[in-house]
């Protein structure tokens, strides 16, 4: 850097020596010009720090479930510009490293135990224990779910059409989709063998006709 500078000096004291030469706007040129390459590189110059800091630190690792604020998907690539990561549904997505560090990183993969949530609504019924003894009797016939690990199953709120249950337990993280939907499809099959219903929530509009 330092010979560039010099190259730079020694060429505008030499052209000095011509009359018409005007050594100010060659320097308020080259002023110029090395803003305009510091502005272009400061975004370059963010991402390939935040990439060193990825690297160093590890909050995650390819192939590993990440969210990246509203972003979530499984690790591709983390390159020292910018991370790659592939949504669910398939996509690609390639995120600068400055907006990866600078935003919310939750990793998913690092917890060998993840808590499932589920809730269930039903039409009202004279027994709320039972509905709950129903639910529990399915959790416990669930070999995947984590027994030791706390367990919940209560009355979440009271709607003028139905009550809504929720229900909440642990597996193992890569379980943890399955064990959801195969619980989801024995709940539903349960509440079906006594009888119990899904709400049917009405849906009033009100149109208003001009004559």
């Amino acid at each position: 850097m330092l010979k560039y500078i010099f190259i730079i000096s020694a060429m505008i004291i030499l052209l000095s020596r011509f009359n018409h030469f005007q050594p100010t706007l060659i320097i308020a040129t080259f002023g110029t010009l090395g803003m305009t390459i510091g502005f272009t590189l400061q975004g370059t110059i963010a991402n390939f720090t935040a990439g060193i800091l990825l690297k160093i630190f590890k909050p995650f690792k390819i192939k590993e479930f990440i969210s990246l604020d509203k972003l979530s998907g499984t690790v591709l690539n983390i390159d020292l510009f910018y991370t790659v990561i592939q949504t669910m549904d398939g996509k690609l997505a390639v995120i600068p490293n400055n907006k990866v560090l600078l935003g919310e990183i939750i990793n998913y993969t690092r917890s060998p135990i993840r808590r499932n949530e589920i809730f269930i609504k039903i039409s009202y019924y004279k027994d709320t224990q039972f509905i709950i003894d129903i639910l529990q009797k399915v959790l416990d016939n669930e070999d995947r779910v984590i027994k030791n690990k706390d367990t919940l199953i209560g009355l979440n709120e009271l709607s003028p059409y139905y009550l809504k249950f929720v229900i909440r337990c642990w597996s193992k993280t890569e379980e943890l989709q399955s064990v959801y939907w195969d619980l989801m499809f024995s709940f539903k099959k349960a509440l079906d063998k006594h009888n119990i219903q899904i709400p049917y929530i009405p849906n009033n509009n009100l149109h208003i006709i001009k004559k």
